[in-house]
């Protein structure tokens, strides 16, 4: 499955991502106005442009954005949802 996003200074749209377990995940990142990317802790991936991985755990995992982009970065976060 193929998403993409818009990150931006301190959010993302969508920030709500929903697939099921074992499926390929390409998430594609559109930083409009600096660098961003995402990072997820809980399943070691991290990426600028883009993250790809395969969904082999259930559950809800947090990301936040990997590159520091000003006062606000601490809240510039999402969810991935692995049915």
């Amino acid at each position: 499955k193929e998403f993409k996003i818009n990150a931006f200074r301190f959010s993302y749209k969508s920030n709500v991502i929903t697939v099921d377990k074992n499926d390929k995940v390409k998430i594609s990142i559109n930083n409009t106005d600096t660098i961003h990317g995402i990072r997820i802790p809980d399943l070691g991936i991290s990426g600028n442009d883009f993250i790809e991985f395969t969904a082999e755990k259930s559950g809800q995992f947090a990301w936040h954005c990997n590159t520091f982009c000003g006062g606000g970065h601490t809240q510039m976060q999402g969810t991935l949802i692995v049915k």
